[in-house]
C-alpha cells in the first residue's frame, strides 16, 4: 500500500477488505519533503489494485486534521477519529450497508448529542436530559 502512514488496518468482518488512512501522493522527487495534510480513510477490497480503493471519508475542514477509522464490534458502522498532531479533535460515523458499502449518513455525534440534550432540556427542564444519559444512547 502507498502512500499510508500513521494507520492501522481495520477489517470488514467478512475478511474481504480494509479500511486505512492515506495521503495524497506527493509530486515527482518530493515523496520524502511533503507536509502530512489532506489524508483520507479508504477501503480496500481483497484482489484489487490500490488505485480502484474507494474513498469513504475525508476532513472537509481543516488540513491537518488526521482521520482514523474502527469498525464497530457488531460491523455496522465504521467510526472516524479526528486527530490535530496528538489531539482528538472530532468523531464522526458512517453506518455499513449490508453488502459493506458505507452508507452516505455521515453525522457529527457530538453535535447530535448537544441537539437532542439543549432541545430535551428547552421543552422539559434543565434536568430533563442528563449529560451521561445522552452519551449512553449516543453509543
Amino acid at each position: 500500500m502507498k502512500w499510508v502512514k500513521f494507520s492501522s488496518l481495520e477489517w470488514m468482518k467478512d475478511g474481504s477488505g480494509f479500511f486505512y488512512t492515506r495521503f495524497p501522493e506527493p509530486a515527482a522527487g518530493q515523496e520524502f519533503q511533503s507536509t502530512n495534510h489532506d489524508a483520507k480513510i479508504y477501503f480496500h477490497k481483497l484482489g484489487t489494485a490500490q488505485d480502484a480503493d474507494q474513498r469513504v471519508f475525508k476532513v472537509t475542514d481543516h488540513p491537518t486534521r488526521n482521520p482514523a477509522v474502527q469498525v464497530s464490534d457488531d460491523g455496522r458502522y465504521l467510526v472516524f477519529w479526528l486527530y490535530d498532531g496528538s489531539q482528538k479533535t472530532g468523531i464522526y460515523y458512517r453506518t455499513l450497508g449490508a453488502d459493506g458499502a458505507p452508507c452516505n449518513n455521515r453525522l457529527d455525534m457530538f453535535t447530535e448529542m448537544r441537539s437532542a440534550a439543549l432541545l430535551q432540556k428547552v421543552s422539559r427542564g434543565a434536568d430533563a436530559l442528563p449529560a451521561a444519559r445522552v452519551l449512553r444512547m449516543a453509543t
